[in-house]
C-alpha cells in the first residue's frame, strides 16, 4: 500500500480534494434525514411554528402569562411594546436567548391559554370557591378566573402556580413544548395572523434547503467520480512507465 501511495505524488492535490468531497457528501447524506424530520415535526405537526416564545403576543395575553412566572424582567426585555397595535413583538435576540426564553415561557403560556378555555376556567373556579364564605363567594362568582387569581394573596397564588406546574409535569411531561406550540398558534389566530401561510412558508423554506443539500451531495459525488478516474488513469500510466523501464530498460516515451 505504501509503495502504491508513493506513485500518487503527482496527484496528491486531487486525492486531498477527493477526501474532502467524501466528507462533504457524508455530511449531506446524514443531514437530509434531519430536514425530513423538521418538515414532519415542525412543519406539519407544529404548523411551522418553531418557538414556544411567540413572535408577537397581545398585551392582555402577556399580562395573563406574567401572572404565572417570576421571570417578568427577562420576558419583557425580550419584547418590544407596540402601543398602537396593543401587542408585543419579539426583539432580534440570539439563538441561545430564544431557547432560554422558550423554556421560561412554555408552562406560563400553557396555563394562561388553558384558563381562557371556558370549561377549564369554570372547573378551577368551582374548586377555588369551595371553601370560600358565602358572602365572598357571591362576589367572586361574578369575577373571571384571572381576576380571582390576581386577587389572591401572594402565598396562595404561588401555591396555585406550583400545583399547576406539578400537574403539567405529571400529565404532559416532556411534551410541554408541543402543547405550548398549540397555544402559540391560537395566539397568532387571535392576532389575525395567517397560520396557514406560516406553515407553508416554513415547509417551502426547509424544502429548498433540502434541495440545496441534495445538490451539494450530487455535485460532490460527480466530482469524486471525475477526480477518481483521473487519479486512476494517472496512476495506471505511472505504473506502466515503470514496468516498461524496469523490464525493457527504457521508458515508453522514447518509443
Amino acid at each position: 500500500m505504501l509503495k502504491l501511495l508513493k506513485n500518487l505524488k503527482k496527484t496528491w492535490v486531487s486525492v486531498v480534494i477527493i477526501v474532502i468531497l467524501l466528507c462533504v457528501q457524508a455530511w449531506a447524506d446524514l443531514t437530509l434525514p434531519d430536514y425530513t424530520s423538521k418538515i414532519v415535526n415542525t412543519g406539519i405537526q407544529a404548523g411551522g411554528i418553531e418557538n414556544v416564545s411567540p413572535d408577537a403576543i397581545r398585551v392582555s395575553q402577556m399580562e395573563n402569562l406574567l401572572e404565572f412566572t417570576s421571570e417578568d424582567e427577562i420576558i419583557l426585555n425580550s419584547y418590544t411594546l407596540l402601543d398602537a397595535e396593543q401587542k408585543y413583538v419579539i426583539k432580534n435576540i440570539s439563538k441561545e436567548e430564544r431557547q432560554n426564553l422558550n423554556t421560561i415561557m412554555a408552562k406560563p403560556f400553557m396555563i394562561a391559554n388553558m384558563l381562557q378555555q371556558e370549561e377549564m376556567a369554570n372547573r378551577l373556579k368551582e374548586q377555588m370557591l369551595e371553601n370560600v364564605p358565602n358572602q365572598q363567594r357571591a362576589i367572586m362568582a361574578n369575577m373571571s378566573i384571572m381576576q380571582i387569581i390576581d386577587a389572591l394573596p401572594q402565598e396562595n397564588r404561588d401555591n396555585l402556580i406550583q400545583t399547576m406546574n406539578q400537574t403539567i409535569d405529571e400529565q404532559i411531561g416532556t411534551m410541554v413544548d408541543q402543547v405550548a406550540i398549540s397555544a402559540v398558534k391560537q395566539e397568532y389566530k387571535e392576532l389575525g395572523m395567517n397560520t396557514d401561510n406560516i406553515q407553508n412558508k416554513y415547509i417551502i423554506n426547509i424544502g429548498f434547503q433540502m434541495l440545496g443539500i441534495a445538490l451539494i451531495s450530487m455535485i460532490s459525488a460527480i466530482s469524486i467520480m471525475f477526480l477518481s478516474s483521473r487519479v486512476a488513469a494517472r496512476l495506471g500510466k505511472t505504473l506502466r512507465d515503470k514496468v516498461f523501464k524496469k523490464v525493457l530498460g527504457f521508458s515508453r516515451r522514447r518509443i
